[in-house]
């Protein structure tokens, strides 16, 4: 931050930053509590950001922006830089224009990130944290067999990282092998027990085995624990509309829209459950805002 840890800014992001301090992540700042946020504290948390990073992907920016203060930081620590091409003319394809001239590397879609991964495990293949990155990216990118494979690899090279276990988990999980899952979230656990969402995980993943009391526990616990993301939110959401607790099902993703006003998910279900409670002008509101974001 560009400010105190406890301080979060803009005003309107408070409820993102309710759920990183809740266990989704971490807030950090040079600067100490309760300080404001002020101009020139803002290019030293771009070269924080930049530090925290493997690469860094100018999308749109001004010569004099923001976004070129944090690659000339990326620049100085040796992270790589990408540059997303727009249109010619445009004040904000200006930033990424120059630096693609001066030899910034050109991306445009998610496998040119998945590219760049490659080259690292290349580079470094007995490295565990490069496949584990290439595993999310693919994940994500709807290569789960890619993704599974590597979350493999790095789990023989580096068997005790958590984050290895509960990213097979999670592939698992979305590949409804939720036996499989359960057995993996538990390892991640039983190498790291206070993580929220791998008790978030293995919830989602008794949710699948028909066990709700157990999926109630877990995400409980996760919540005892300060976790207080989104992900949790969308699972308990999930398992009260299984359980026809409709009203429950209503709270839990009006929760998760206002963290995450994009997701179309969350306010398809939050349009079911007000319509299972009869509220049929808010749930047709809440529908037509699904439909608009994922048409």
């Amino acid at each position: 931050l560009g400010s105190g840890v406890n301080v979060p800014y803009p005003a309107e992001n408070a409820a993102v930053y309710r759920a990183i301090t809740g266990g989704a992540g971490a807030v950090i700042s040079e600067y100490p509590l309760d300080a404001q946020p002020q101009a020139f504290h803002f290019p030293n948390r771009n070269r924080v950001i930049s530090g925290l990073c493997a690469a860094v992907v100018f999308v749109e920016g001004k010569v004099k922006s923001g976004g070129m203060i944090t690659v000339t930081a990326a620049l100085n620590q040796g992270r790589e830089v990408f540059a997303v091409p727009g249109c010619v003319g445009h004040s904000g394809a200006e930033g990424p224009h120059t630096i693609l001239r001066e030899g910034a590397r050109l991306i445009t879609s998610a496998a040119d990130l998945l590219e760049d991964l490659n080259r690292a495990v290349a580079l470094a293949p007995r490295e565990a944290a490069n496949y584990i990155n290439r595993g999310i990216a693919r994940d994500l990118s709807g290569d789960p067999e890619g993704a599974f494979a590597d979350m493999n690899t790095a789990l023989r090279l580096q068997p005790n990282v958590p984050d290895a276990w509960a990213g097979r988990a999670r592939i698992s999980s979305h590949r409804g092998n939720y036996e499989d899952a359960l057995r993996d979230y538990q390892r991640a656990l039983q190498l790291n027990p206070s993580n929220g969402a791998y008790y978030v995980g293995r919830g989602s993943a008794f949710a699948g085995m028909n066990q709700p009391q157990a999926a109630g526990a877990d995400f409980e616990k996760a919540r005892q624990l300060g976790f207080s993301g989104a992900e949790l939110d969308y699972q308990q959401g999930l398992l009260a509309y299984r359980q026809q607790q409709f009203q429950a099902a209503l709270a839990d993703f009006t929760r998760l829209t206002e963290k995450q006003p994009g997701n179309a998910a969350g306010w398809a279900y939050k349009g079911f459950a007000l319509y299972n409670l009869q509220r049929y002008t808010d749930a047709i509101q809440s529908l037509n805002e699904a439909v608009r974001l994922d048409p």
